[in-house]
């Protein structure tokens, strides 16, 4: 090689080696670039997805898109993934696009495969299943851990049938169990005693599913303790449970203005609230409504469901229902949110709107109190109303009852619950008891959800019921020779 030649190799190589840097800092800039496009593509993809879509417009507006509108949604987030999936395997070797759809089919099967472990999981042992909204199952509580009747209860609870009834929304219908036994009427069977004199009294008790009995037996069921300590009392009278899962006090008036109507002639009737009151305005956003609002709203204003929203909702609610990865991961957001699992319009309120929808809480309710003040004079019947106890208001909870639901941890209701509570001690009501603090001198786990007890908890509240009760007779304010 001749002496001049090694300079111009030198610069050759050099130049060859600076050309390669910056091929591959091209190509670095252009992979970056199109993972990034990429990146967005699937965000807009996301955004413009149907379910996405129904997560913000269903739960703020209250309604579902339209089929067509829906059709096209899904039509063009499909095709945004299709090119986002062309941009990232883009230049890609025919080796390198078989890994990717390797680990993509091995992403799948491996959900796949924890969920059927899991579920194997749930089947095997009874007492680690999850129920409704991930909550524990009420098999895993300790006060029916080891009750044999709790597994039968837990199954006809489930299966007592709901269904719409004029004027009030929705009710019971007749069902025949071991441990659960509704009449034709939609009333759930309440222990009396076998023999009672001529003429008792005849008591009506009015509430929601706390009232109804949710997890108790008929003969545990608030209406059927209050009945034993009665006749254990000596008080002639006869007991019936008009509690209704859902109710708010004024869904309980209207029923009694139907019950009424029909020449029912109570001498006592004994309301049972609050939970379902403050609930359902949070659910809502507003004081006055019934729960679950929004869905009802939703499901009439389409009346006529297509074929594909059918089947939509149909996989929704089988996901929803059956996935305990779903479950899990339901349970583990309210948790970390520190809210409700639901779309509870009061769950973004700060605290002047919490405030005032406190305050409207508390006018709807005095309103519904005065409306029942004029039927008991003109119907010639007693009542007392009852404020009932719940977890928020609760000055210590054991771990389990804490771990039972994550609506406990909503801190925005826990507030709301406390403000409508406030602001109902500066208020004086007629024939109003509060009783929120009825379970604060309870030994053991009563609470098995937010709101709902035990039948040891249905004990205790039944007491200071009863108590309230017998007090009524002994004033002489619930007379049976007195009635027209």
């Amino acid at each position: 090689m001749k002496r001049g030649e090694i300079p111009a190799l030198y610069e050759t190589a050099q130049t060859a080696l600076d050309w390669k840097k910056k091929m591959v800092q091209e190509v670095q800039r252009n992979t970056v670039v199109r993972y990034a496009l990429a990146l967005c593509l699937l965000a807009f993809a996301i955004l413009i997805n149907p379910y996405f879509l129904l997560a913000v417009a269903g739960g703020i507006v209250g309604h579902e898109l339209e089929l067509t509108n829906e059709i096209i949604c899904w039509l063009l987030s499909i095709a945004v993934l299709l090119v986002a999936g062309v941009i990232l395997l883009k230049g890609r070797t025919a080796e390198a696009r078989k890994r990717i759809a390797f680990a993509v089919a091995a992403a799948i099967l491996m959900v796949i495969l924890v969920e059927v472990l899991l579920q194997a999981a749930v089947w095997a042992g009874g007492k680690f299943q999850t129920g409704s909204r991930g909550r524990p199952s009420l098999l895993s509580h300790s006060a029916y851990a080891e009750k044999d009747w709790a597994k039968q209860l837990l199954t006809e609870w489930k299966q007592t049938p709901l269904d719409y009834e004029p004027f009030l929304g929705w009710d019971r219908r007749f069902f025949k169990g071991k441990f659960v036994n509704i009449d034709a009427g939609g009333v759930r069977k309440t222990w009396n005693p076998e023999f009672l004199e001529e003429s008792p009294r005849e008591i009506y008790m009015f509430g929601g599913s706390t009232m109804w009995g949710a997890g108790a037996r008929d003969d545990f069921t608030i209406p059927s303790w209050v009945s034993k300590q009665l006749d254990a009392a000596g008080v002639n009278a006869r007991v019936h449970n008009y509690g209704e899962r859902g109710y708010v006090f004024l869904q309980e008036i209207v029923q009694l203005i139907l019950l009424l109507r029909e020449g029912q002639r109570p001498d006592l009737v004994v309301f049972y609230d609050g939970v379902n009151d403050v609930y359902a305005a949070y659910q809502a956003g507003r004081a006055g409504a019934v729960q679950n609002t929004a869905q009802m709203r939703a499901k009439l204003s389409t009346p006529q469901p297509s074929t594909w929203a059918c089947f939509r909702m149909g996989v929704e609610q089988l996901i929803k229902t059956n996935s305990v990865i779903y479950k899990a991961i339901d349970r583990i957001a309210a948790a970390s949110q520190g809210r409700g699992t639901g779309r509870e319009v009061a769950a973004l309120y700060d605290e002047d709107e919490l405030a005032r929808l406190s305050e409207d809480i508390v006018r709807q309710y005095g309103k519904s109190l005065l409306l029942l003040k004029d039927l008991s004079r003109i119907y010639g019947f007693n009542y007392i109303c009852f404020w009932q106890p719940v977890s928020f208001l609760e000055k210590t909870l054991t771990e389990e009852e804490f771990g039972s639901d994550p609506r406990i941890r909503d801190e925005c209701l826990a507030r709301l619950s406390g403000k409508v509570h406030a602001l109902l001690q500066q208020k004086p009501l007629d024939n109003h008891i509060d009783m929120v603090d009825v379970l604060a001198h309870r030994t053991q786990s009563v609470y098995f959800d937010f709101c709902h007890i035990t039948e040891e908890g249905n004990e205790m509240v039944s007491q200071r019921i009863t108590s309230a009760i017998i007090g009524k007779f002994s004033n002489g304010t619930v007379d049976k020779s007195s009635e027209q």
